[in-house]
């Protein structure tokens, strides 16, 4: 009697935003159609928020798994910079730990957590970064410390490596030194200009960068996720050639065209149960009429400005769905009285 193969198995790691798990769920969906078992690591936090949304539809093959985020309880996982700082300290033992325990072959990581590249460097284990952005704006991430340099763009806080890229034999090269430096800004644009990073690109002005003025935390993941990809065999995009095939010839690394991957409709890896109250309301307005208006799982609005996304909604005269998170912009109050306002125009 023949003996039973078992499975390859993969680690996915998002990092730990709804806008991150999803398209990395989606990943892991088509690894298990092609017979490899994942282990799909969450934080604590977000694997009981899974659970509570109907997660446990996971499909066969996909082993959701948690570990600490480094956080209490009432941590304010909205602050980006310090749920991402403290994150490699409480997650790199346990991933270590499940890496060897497991006989993981692969860590599929998003490019977010590019820590994990280094954490797992002694395992034996090979990793891909999956960027969630399309191939065209991560070469744009990768010129971000050359756009520093030109002065087109500002930065702050500390660059962990000094490192050069330019276009060798139309690809993007990048070379690293060990001297750290300190620099100063924030991502915000000093100079308008047309970027063009290759003849093979479309040029773009400053102002259009896709993180321009998102501040230090932002520009600061981009730099510390740059090294890793020295390290990484692959980087995984959710493209497909024909309509990047210029962008993905100047990844410095092979890349791997996985797209145009499709969020399963199933629960698995929301954290929110699904609302399905608004679909009445969709089947009553014309078609191709409605704006849709969310802005994910962890922006806040000031009240002010709440207020003048709202006045300019009202003022299109379309019909809209806007999808509002609790405490979005400083309490409830702020969301009835624009349901008030509102009336038949949209839904809240």
């Amino acid at each position: 009697m023949a003996a039973v193969v078992a499975a390859p198995r993969v680690m996915v790691l998002p990092f730990p935003a709804q806008g991150h798990v999803m398209p990395l769920m989606a990943v892991a969906h088509r690894l298990v159609e092609h017979g490899i078992e994942v282990e799909f690591v969450n934080t604590d936090f977000n694997h009981d928020r899974i659970i509570k949304a109907g997660g446990e539809a996971v499909p066969v093959g996909i082993n959701m798994v948690s570990f600490p985020d480094g956080m209490g309880p009432d941590g304010d996982r909205a602050d980006i910079g310090k749920l991402a700082a403290g994150l490699p300290a409480a997650m790199l033992g346990p991933i270590q730990e499940m890496v060897v325990s497991k006989k993981i072959r692969w860590v599929v990581a998003d490019v977010a957590m590019s820590w994990v590249v280094a954490a797992t460097a002694g395992c034996g284990v090979r990793v891909a970064l999956f960027p969630l952005t399309s191939a065209a704006a991560f070469v744009l991430r990768l010129h971000v410390p050359k756009l520093i340099e030109d002065g087109i763009i500002d930065e702050i806080g500390k660059m962990y490596m000094q490192f050069q890229l330019h276009i060798v034999r139309t690809r993007v090269e990048i070379k690293f030194d060990d001297r750290s430096a300190r620099r100063r800004a924030a991502g915000n644009v000093r100079r308008k200009e047309r970027i063009q990073v290759s003849p093979r690109t479309p040029a773009l002005d400053a102002s259009e960068l896709p993180w321009a003025g998102l501040g230090k935390n932002v520009i600061q993941s981009i730099i510390r996720s740059i090294p890793a990809l020295a390290v990484a065999e692959v980087i995984v995009c959710n493209t497909f050639e024909d309509i990047e095939s210029e962008a993905l010839a100047l990844f410095p690394k092979p890349a791997l065209a996985v797209g145009p991957l499709v969020v399963s409709t199933c629960s698995s890896g929301h954290f929110w149960p699904q609302d399905r109250t608004c679909l009445s309301w969709l089947d009553a307005q014309a078609p191709r009429s409605v704006v849709y208006v969310a802005f994910g799982s962890l922006a806040v609005l000031e009240p002010t400005r709440f207020q003048e996304l709202a006045d300019g909604l009202l003022l299109t005269g379309r019909p809209f769905l806007w999808v509002v998170r609790p405490n979005f912009a400083g309490g409830d109050g702020v969301v009835d009285e624009l349901k008030r306002r509102v009336g038949g125009a949209g839904l809240v």
